[in-house]
């Protein structure tokens, strides 16, 4: 059984609205607490703040052994 191109047109169209619904629902939900803002941006900058200057890839005293 071969769907019609209508079918996955209100197929794309179904999951566009359910995707949209939680969208709208998660927005208000972050506007309406402003705590929620704080975490959903401040805590990332921070975590990026953090870890950029507590890991670095510089190799210092470091031993190494050449074996021919």
């Amino acid at each position: 059984m071969s769907r019609t191109s209508h079918d996955r047109t209100a197929r794309a169209h179904r999951f566009a609205r359910r995707v949209l619904a939680v969208a709208r629902k998660e927005t208000a939900h972050i506007l309406r607490d402003p705590a929620t803002i704080y975490l959903a941006i401040g805590l990332p900058v921070v975590m990026l703040v953090v870890f950029g200057y507590g890991i670095t890839f510089d190799i210092d005293n470091t031993a190494v052994a050449v074996v021919d």
